[in-house]
């Protein structure tokens, strides 16, 4: 990336390896693109861009296939990780009060992390 970006991170890694960054190296190659913020917005990727129809059209249509991959580490719906693993399923729902898309791998952490901070704040009381 030519330039920094303070929301260029703005994103769980799966959704910034597999559809911001590549859509940021073609940014950086077309001076027409000005990208004004990258985020999650009810668990799908929001780009806020002007730009050409052709990268508008690119634009939404990543943020339409983003509710198909993990925004945490990247699995895609359907995707096998090795042959022993389970079908990934990627699904949009409420965490913590926040909508996150996350595979059955991440959702199931992130459950265990927050039963894991019930626990501690249990035990303080």
């Amino acid at each position: 990336m030519k330039e920094y970006r303070p929301w260029s991170r703005s994103v769980g890694a799966g959704w910034q390896e597999h559809l911001v960054d590549p859509f940021l190296e073609v940014a950086d190659r077309c001076p027409d693109i000005h990208i004004g913020q990258v985020k999650e917005k009810f668990g799908r990727l929001c780009l806020y861009v002007s730009a050409p129809e052709w990268a508008m059209n690119l634009a939404q249509a990543l943020e339409e296939v983003s509710k198909l991959y993990c925004e945490d580490c990247g699995r895609v719906q359907g995707w096998r990780k090795a042959l022993d693993d389970d079908y990934a399923k990627v699904t949009t729902a409420p965490v913590r009060g926040w909508y996150r898309t996350l595979c059955q791998y991440c959702r199931a952490e992130e459950e265990r992390s927050r039963s894991l901070e019930e626990q501690a704040q249990a035990s303080e009381a």
